[in-house]
């Protein structure tokens, strides 16, 4: 789950994989989608337990998807960037 949620510029998340994959995250503005940021491109994983920190600074604030594709299943979470 990312935390904090909502944030202001930063959160972070933590995901676990089992097994060598391919991965690929991004996060998407759900109001205007040309606003996105790209966490990882399309990667091979090796198992293991992962926490990147994103940074949203020059994203506009609202509400956005955190798109995590793995292995060619796709989950999705709200993250609300709000204002400070």
């Amino acid at each position: 789950m990312p935390a904090p949620n909502p944030h202001n510029e930063d959160f972070s998340f933590q995901y676990e994989i089992f097994e060598e994959g391919e991965l690929e995250i991004v996060l998407v503005n759900a109001i205007a989608p040309e606003y996105q940021l790209s966490i990882t491109n399309e990667v091979q994983v090796q198992p293991g337990i992962y926490e990147p920190a994103v940074s949203t600074q020059g994203l506009p604030y609202g509400i956005y998807a955190l798109i995590v594709r793995y292995n060619n299943e796709i989950q999705s979470l709200t993250i609300l960037k709000q204002a400070q």
